[in-house]
């Protein structure tokens, strides 16, 4: 059975396979550098914690990769019935908690224009699902983006027309979601990164072995 030395896991990284892996991983921080009309699909609007949680959810990518490490010599590198049963549990894994996060997103992610800044430029923020006695009674049936335009879209604003129970776990179950998809997919491609680097071993092998 073919070793595989960390350095030579990493390394291949460089490969189709870890490209795209790495272009996965690095969603965190892409999303703060592209328009706020697509950036909401690639990570959470989370408030004041939000450059703490990219910071972290990337820590955690990195994790990945190294947990992937530890299964270099488990029987589904070996098997390749295995391997597709592993792919398919991650890639459906993944797919789903997407799925959950984009409906997450549609709930409870809005996006306010602001012309005075550009017009194109939006704040994009999460609002919970109860509304506070302050919004009821002040704002009726207004929409969310409605009382937002009203009133601003700072933390103390969404606190005072949101609960901030319905908020916080709004935030939280998309921070979730986003993070089972963002493991998902990286485990997929760190895998497949694994089990490129140690077939590409296996021929030589046979050859030498007719």
């Amino acid at each position: 059975m073919p070793t595989l030395t960390v350095k030579a896991y990493y390394k291949h990284f460089a490969s189709i396979f870890g490209g795209i892996t790495g272009l996965i991983a690095v969603l965190p921080f892409l999303s703060a550098i592209i328009p706020p009309n697509y950036s909401r699909y690639l990570f959470p609007p989370l408030g004041t914690v939000e450059s703490f949680a990219r910071i972290g959810v990337f820590a955690l990518v990195i994790v990945t990769t190294i947990v992937v490490y530890q299964f270099r010599e488990i029987a589904p590198s070996q098997q390749p019935a295995r391997r597709q049963k592993l792919f398919a549990i991650l890639l459906l894994t993944s797919v789903v908690s997407f799925a959950i996060f984009i409906g997450l997103t549609i709930r409870f992610v809005r996006a306010i224009p602001a012309p005075a800044i550009s017009p194109t430029a939006e704040f994009v923020v999460t609002v919970g699902w109860s509304r506070t006695p302050y919004a009821q009674s002040n704002f009726g049936s207004k929409t969310d983006e409605e009382m937002l335009r009203a009133r601003g879209v700072t933390e103390e604003e969404i606190f005072r027309l949101w609960t901030q129970e319905s908020v916080l776990t709004a935030r939280l179950l998309l921070l979730l979601t986003y993070l089972v998809f963002l493991v998902a997919a990286v485990s997929v491609g760190s895998f497949a990164v694994m089990f490129d680097k140690l077939d590409s071993g296996r021929p030589q092998a046979r050859r030498s072995n007719p």
